[in-house]
């Protein structure tokens, strides 16, 4: 038999797990991609400025969710 390039995501089984383990909460899905990530594709990759943008944005929101709680 030939081989064939099967594609199968681990952030969906992971966020059932999470809700699972923390009940009465609502996951938010948040991920960095461009143009050039070939997002879902063979070659997927992600440029280390665009991680860190990322990264950098969710802690200044959560930081202002907590001011406002």
């Amino acid at each position: 038999r030939s081989a064939c390039i099967f594609g199968c995501g681990g952030s969906i089984p992971f966020v059932a797990k999470l809700t699972d383990a923390i009940p009465n909460t609502q996951p938010l899905c948040l991920g960095p991609y461009d143009p050039e990530s070939r997002m879902h594709e063979p070659g997927e990759s992600l440029s280390m400025a665009d991680l860190l943008g990322c990264t950098r944005s969710i802690l200044h929101l959560i930081a202002r969710i907590e001011k406002a709680f």
